[in-house]
């Protein structure tokens, strides 16, 4: 998040808990962390961002026809009514779909799959970077989530697991990944890495953990860049009342 420090804490905008790693904004530019794009209801971007998710069933519907029910789908009998969709595509994506038949040229069909498919990819981002400004809590308490100026790091390789699949049935894969705990993944490639010369900030929640954290950093870089960062304050180590009164 982007916040200022004054803003953390217990009673403050935001809170979560007594420990936290401060890194600079600008060198977050450098390595593709984005603020996210905060939304309401009903408003022009979630519309948006609701019409690209429709538009992105497109490639999986088509696939699906062209493996098992194409020689099936003629000027009588359209796509849809051997695929439920729910809730009802948007008319442009239904219009599309039912002008598929057995009929269509195979190069025609490929061509339709690869421009949804570019247009899915081009708006994935746009999906991964968009928030509720109004959000809820496990105990069901609402929340602004749009105090916290949340930034984020998307790996675009993931792609996204829909609640639903595309006969409106749970996805199991949903509900696998919404009981899990974060993070979700442990492998390395998945790890965001950032030298010890861009962290600001290591908050801590009592002063004898200064001496832990001092450890684990001479232990995995040079003390003498440790010392030298601390001695010209390009990194602090401490508690977060003693970085406010700092920061003032």
């Amino acid at each position: 998040m982007n916040v200022q420090l004054r803003d953390v804490g217990q009673n403050e905008v935001v809170d979560y808990g007594s420990y936290g790693i401060g890194i600079r904004r600008d060198y977050a530019t450098e390595i593709a962390i984005n603020p996210v794009c905060y939304v309401y209801e009903n408003s022009i971007v979630e519309n948006t961002i609701k019409n690209l998710h429709d538009l992105s069933i497109v490639p999986q519907i088509i696939k699906l026809a062209k493996e098992s029910i194409l020689d099936k789908v003629n000027s009588d009998k359209k796509i849809l009514e051997f695929i439920k969709l729910k809730p009802e595509p948007i008319s442009e994506v239904k219009n599309l779909l039912d002008s598929i038949s057995k009929e269509t040229s195979p190069e025609l069909i490929d061509s339709l799959n690869e421009l949804a498919t570019k247009i899915y990819e081009n708006a994935y981002y746009q999906l991964l970077l968009s928030k509720p400004y109004k959000v809820k809590n496990k105990a069901g308490d609402t929340r602004i989530a749009y105090n916290e100026r949340e930034w984020r790091f998307g790996y675009k390789e993931l792609g996204y697991v829909m609640e639903t699949d595309i006969n409106g049935k749970k996805n199991k894969d949903f509900v696998n990944w919404k009981s899990k705990c974060k993070p979700h993944f442990s492998e390395e490639n998945y790890r965001l890495k950032i030298d010890i010369e861009n962290i600001s900030h290591i908050i801590v929640k009592e002063d004898k953990e200064k001496e832990k954290v001092l450890e684990l950093l001479y232990q995995n870089n040079e003390k003498s860049v440790i010392d030298n960062l601390i001695k010209s304050k390009k990194l602090t180590i401490g508690k977060l009342t003693e970085l406010k009164d700092n920061a003032e």
